[in-house]
């Protein structure tokens, strides 16, 4: 799973030299989901790891910018509903296209440049809910387009800030690729 995620970071906590207390922020991500799928609902786990950078004006200096970058991996955990529609291309496999919706939830460590090992990492545990929307087109491909928001402690103790994202990722199947297309198929 490869993707692309903008986002706005809002810090109710801001130091008076910003001018405002919420940014814009965006960056790559890749995963792995990995999917038991009994029917039309299934479970997976999907362990994800992001890059978001952002920056912010200071306020007696507009024109001048502080740049951050942030680092996670996170461990979604969720549910998938799966619905299968006809296919009407002429194929010869038993393919179908389907309609997915996922909801998940994640508490990961944040990593931060100045973290103490462990215990620095561990510190900044974040939260995160999330709701996607997908399609799967073809036996190797699919898009989903995908909601988060997150709760995340800064490096700084008396310091949170919430995050909602929007995600549009692009999913192949390694199974599919790796053994062909298999209908029933219930781990992917």
């Amino acid at each position: 799973l490869l993707g692309y995620q903008p986002g706005i970071v809002y810090r109710p906590y801001t130091p008076m030299k910003y001018t405002r207390n919420w940014a814009w922020y965006h960056g790559p991500t890749a995963a792995l989901q990995f999917t038991w799928q009994a029917g039309p609902v299934g479970l997976f786990a999907e362990p994800r790891y992001t890059w978001l950078s952002y920056e912010r004006k200071y306020r007696n200096n507009p024109s001048d910018v502080a740049r951050f970058s942030q680092r996670h991996f996170e461990f979604n955990v969720g549910l998938r509903l799966r619905q299968t529609q006809p296919n009407f291309v002429i194929s010869s496999s038993d393919f179908e296209q389907s309609g997915f919706v996922s909801v998940d939830g994640a508490i990961y460590p944040v990593h931060y440049k100045r973290a103490n090992g462990l215990n620095g990492i561990f510190s900044h545990l974040g939260s995160q809910f999330g709701i996607g929307l997908g399609r799967q087109f073809t036996e190797l491909s699919a898009f989903r387009i995908k909601f988060d928001y997150q709760n995340l402690k800064s490096q700084h103790a008396d310091d949170a800030y919430m995050g909602i994202r929007f995600g549009l990722d692009y999913m192949g199947s390694i199974s599919n690729l790796l053994w062909g297309y298999k209908k029933d198929r219930m781990v992917d």
